[in-house]
C-alpha cells in the first residue's frame, strides 16, 4: 500500500512549473537580444566611422578611407595619431550616450520595478520594448539623413526611461521565477533565458557583421526597430500574467513610495539582521560581477577594430558569435552537471575565478588565438551572475520577485553611473601604451566579486546542505528569521 503519494499537492504559495509561460518568456527575451545584436554593433561601428571622418577631415596620407578601419602601424605617422584621436573621441561619445541612458534608466527602473509586482509582467515587457524601438528608429533616421549625432540622445533618454535592457531582463527573470518552483529548476530556468537569448545574439551578430560590411549601417538599424515592434505584438497577444505575478493588494492604494519601500525592504526593514546581511552580501556580489558589463562591449569593439587586430565588421561578428556560443552552450550543461555534486555558491565562486582569468588573458591579448582563448575562458564564467540571481530569488518572498530584480537592476545602473566615466577615461589614458590595460582593471573588479562570493559560500554552506533534501522549506522551518507577518516572509530559501 502506498504510504506517500507520488504526486503531492503543492503547498500554498508555491509555484508550479509552467512550461508554456517559460517558453513564451524565452521567445520575448530571444527577440529582444536579436534586435540588440543588430543595434549595438551598428551603433558602435557607425559612431567610429562618423567621428573618424570628422577627425581625419581632409587627410589624404593613405589611399584607404579611415572609415574602413585602416590600421596605421607607424606610430610617428599623422594617420596613426589621428586614429588614436578618433578612438578617444569615440570612447568619449559612447560614454556620454551611456551616461544619459543610465541616468534615465535609474529613474525608469525604480518606477517600473516598484510597480511590477502590482501590475504584472506585461507592462515591464512592453515599456522597455517601446523605448528600444524608438532608439533604434532614431539611429536609423540619423544614418539615413546623416543627422547630427546629438539627436541620438532623444532615443537614449526614452530607452532609459523604459528601463532599457534591464527592464526586459527584469521582466524575464521575474517571469521565470513566477513559473518555477523554488528549487534548482529556477536556477536552470534563469540560466536557460541567458542561454537561448545569447545563442540568438551570437547567430545574429555574425549576420550583422555581413550585413554591415555588404550593405552599410541603415538596414541593420531598421531591422532592429522592426524586431522590437514584433516583440511588442508578441507580449500583447501571447504573454499571460502568471499566478504569482501580482500582489493581492488594492491597486488604488498602491503608490510609488510603497513600491520603493518594497524594493529596499529586503535590505533595510524585513527579516532579521542576519538575513538582511545576506541580501546585502548577495547584492554586492552581483554589483562587482556586473560592474564592467556596461563598458566592456563598447570598448572591446574599438579594441578589435584597431591594432594589433584590425578586424573587419565580418570578423568582429564571427568572434562575437564564437565567444557567445562557447559561453552559453557550455554554461547550462555545466550548471546541470555541477549541481549533482556541489551547490550554487561553489559554482558561483568557480565562475568568478574564471572571470579573472578571462580578463587577464583579454588584457594581454595580441594575437587572434589569444582573443579566442579569452572567449573560451569566458565561457566558464557563465554561471556567476545567474547563480547570484537565482540564490537571491529563492531568498525573497514569492510576491516580491519584481522588487528583488528591480534592486539588482538599480545596482547595475548605479554602478554604470559611477564607473562608466572612469573606465572611459582609463581607456583614453592608456590606449597609447597598452590598449588592453582596461581589461586588467576589469579583472580587479572580478577579484572583489570572487572574494565576496567566497565569503557568501562560507556563510551559507551549512544551511544549504541541510535544507537541500526538502521539497519546500519555509522560513518558519529555519532558524534564520524570527516570526513576523507572513506577507514579509519568503516562501523558500532553499538553495
Amino acid at each position: 500500500m502506498e504510504k506517500k503519494p507520488l504526486l503531492q499537492k503543492p503547498k500554498e504559495g508555491e509555484s508550479l512549473l509552467n512550461i508554456r509561460n517559460l517558453v513564451m518568456g524565452n521567445i520575448v527575451a530571444v527577440l529582444y537580444h536579436v534586435a540588440s545584436a543588430f543595434h549595438a554593433p551598428t551603433l558602435d561601428q557607425y559612431l567610429y566611422k562618423r567621428l573618424s571622418l570628422e577627425v581625419f577631415g581632409n587627410y589624404s596620407g593613405d589611399s584607404v578611407s579611415p572609415a574602413n578601419v585602416t590600421c596605421y602601424s607607424n606610430k610617428t605617422s599623422e594617420g596613426y595619431i589621428l586614429q588614436e584621436m578618433a578612438q578617444k573621441a569615440t570612447t568619449s561619445q559612447q560614454m556620454y550616450f551611456s551616461l544619459v541612458n543610465t541616468a534615465a534608466a535609474l529613474v525608469g527602473s525604480l518606477v517600473l520595478g516598484s510597480y511590477s509586482d502590482y501590475f504584472g509582467r506585461k507592462v515591464v515587457f512592453i515599456l522597455p520594448a517601446i523605448g528600444d524601438m524608438v532608439r533604434s528608429a532614431m539611429l536609423t533616421a540619423i544614418i539615413h539623413w546623416e543627422l547630427d549625432l546629438n539627436w541620438y540622445y532623444i532615443g537614449e533618454v526614452l530607452c532609459g526611461l523604459g528601463s532599457t535592457n534591464s527592464g526586459i531582463l527584469l521582466a524575464s527573470y521575474a517571469y521565470a521565477a513566477d513559473n518555477t518552483p523554488p528549487r534548482k529548476s529556477r536556477t536552470l530556468a534563469i540560466a536557460v533565458i541567458d542561454t537561448t537569448s545569447s545563442i540568438a545574439y551570437a547567430g545574429t551578430s555574425a549576420a550583422t557583421g555581413y550585413f554591415i560590411q555588404d550593405m552599410g549601417y541603415f538596414y541593420p538599424s531598421l531591422v532592429s526597430a522592426l524586431i522590437m515592434w514584433v516583440l511588442i505584438l508578441v507580449v500583447v497577444f501571447f504573454i499571460r500574467e502568471s499566478k504569482h505575478s501580482l500582489k493581492k493588494t488594492n491597486k488604488s492604494k498602491v503608490n510609488l513610495t510603497q513600491g520603493i519601500r518594497n524594493v529596499v525592504g529586503l535590505y533595510l526593514f524585513d527579516n532579521t539582521c542576519r538575513v538582511r546581511s545576506l541580501f546585502w552580501l548577495g547584492l554586492m556580489c552581483y554589483f562587482f560581477s556586473q560592474i564592467s558589463a556596461n563598458a566592456v562591449i563598447n570598448i572591446n569593439t574599438l579594441f578589435m577594430m584597431n591594432l594589433p587586430f584590425c578586424w573587419t565588421p565580418e570578423r568582429i561578428g564571427y568572434f562575437t558569435m564564437a565567444s557567445t556560443m562557447a559561453k552559453q552552450l557550455l554554461g547550462v550543461p555545466l550548471i546541470k552537471l555541477l549541481h549533482y555534486c556541489i551547490g550554487d555558491e561553489v559554482i558561483g565562486v568557480f565562475s568568478a575565478f574564471t572571470f579573472i582569468v578571462a580578463d587577464l588573458l583579454h588584457g594581454f591579448a595580441t594575437t587572434d588565438w589569444m582573443m579566442y582563448g579569452y572567449a573560451m575562458a569566458g565561457a566558464l564564467s557563465f554561471a556567476a551572475v545567474p547563480v547570484i540571481r537565482a540564490i537571491m530569488s529563492r531568498m525573497a518572498p514569492k510576491d516580491s520577485q519584481g522588487s528583488l530584480f528591480t534592486s539588482l537592476t538599480l545596482a547595475d545602473k548605479v554602478g554604470g553611473l559611477m564607473f562608466i566615466p572612469s573606465f572611459a577615461y582609463i581607456y583614453e589614458a592608456t590606449v597609447n601604451f597598452m590598449r588592453g590595460f582596461i581589461f586588467l582593471v576589469f579583472a580587479g573588479t572580478h577579484v572583489v566579486a570572487f572574494m565576496l562570493l567566497v565569503l557568501f559560500a562560507c556563510l551559507t554552506y551549512k544551511h544549504n546542505r541541510r535544507i537541500e533534501h526538502d521539497d519546500t522549506v519555509t522560513i518558519q522551518d529555519t532558524e534564520w528569521r524570527q516570526p513576523t507577518s507572513q506577507s514579509n516572509l519568503a516562501q523558500s530559501t532553499e538553495m
